[in-house]
C-alpha cells in the first residue's frame, strides 16, 4: 500500500502534507511519462529490467497517473 501526493498545492495543505503536489513536482502528464521513460530507460542499460518490459511499465504509469488526476479522486 501506499499514500499518494496530493493533487495540488491546494489540497496538501488542506491535508497538512508536507510532501510537494503532483502539480508541484510535474508540468504535465508528458514530463511525468517522459521521466518515467528516462528512469526505465537507465534500468535497461543497467539490465535491471528488460527493454521489452518498459512500454508497459510506461503505459501502466500513464493509468496511474490518470487514476490519481480524475476528479473523482480526492
Amino acid at each position: 500500500s501506499y499514500i499518494p501526493f496530493a493533487r495540488t498545492q491546494a489540497g496538501r495543505e488542506a491535508s497538512g502534507d508536507e510532501r510537494p503536489s503532483i502539480e508541484e513536482l510535474y508540468d504535465s502528464r508528458e514530463q511525468y511519462l517522459g521521466l518515467v521513460a528516462s528512469a526505465g530507460l537507465e534500468l535497461v542499460e543497467a539490465r535491471y529490467i528488460l527493454a521489452r518490459d518498459l512500454p508497459a511499465i510506461i503505459r501502466d504509469a500513464g493509468r496511474h497517473w490518470d487514476y490519481l488526476m480524475s476528479a473523482d479522486q480526492g
